[in-house]
């Protein structure tokens, strides 16, 4: 169980029409990210430092003023087998609470990504919600958020706005 579901099949609360009651600063760019969620885990595909491009689960951390994801590995990164320190910096998440995983896997928060067209993923998402596989848990975010407040890798600015997106997830 990934805990509550923010994409966007969630009959809870609809992306396209949000609760009058909590305007958002973000609907400026609502063509970017009327179906994506902060918080919430994506399997989508990234070039890595070595290798083809390939579908990794990576958690969706900010949308403003430029988006930040975090990517999950099922092995702990390199700097952190180097370097033991660094190990706070991987947050474990276990396959019998996340249940889209195959293995216990790591969410790396010591290089958030980017996205080359956040726009063609929303539409992706959009048209198809299975690329979303749900939102992490509360007491996982707190420590992702806490993991990057440490983070001696991200720079300040990505900080602030990653924690402000994990604030409260949308």
């Amino acid at each position: 169980d990934v805990g509550r579901n923010h994409c966007i099949n969630t009959p809870q609360r609809s992306r396209v029409n949000p609760a009058p009651s909590r305007p958002s600063p973000r609907r400026s760019r609502t063509r970017m990210i009327d179906c994506l969620s902060t918080g919430s885990i994506y399997i989508e595909l990234f070039t890595v430092l070595r290798g083809p491009p390939k579908r990794k689960f990576c958690l969706l951390c900010c949308l403003e003023p430029k988006v930040c994801f975090l990517l999950i590995n099922t092995e702990q990164s390199k700097l952190v087998q180097e370097q033991p320190e660094m190990a706070r910096s991987q947050i474990v998440i276990d396959v019998l609470r996340h249940n889209f995983l195959n293995y216990d896997s790591y969410i790396d928060c010591t290089e958030p990504f980017g996205h080359p067209n956040i726009d063609d993923l929303n539409e992706r998402v959009r048209d198809d919600g299975s690329i979303c596989k749900g939102a992490l848990r509360e007491d996982k975010i707190i420590l992702v958020r806490e993991a990057i407040r440490t983070s001696p890798t991200i720079v300040q600015r990505q900080q602030d706005w990653m924690l402000a997106g994990l604030l409260h997830p949308r």
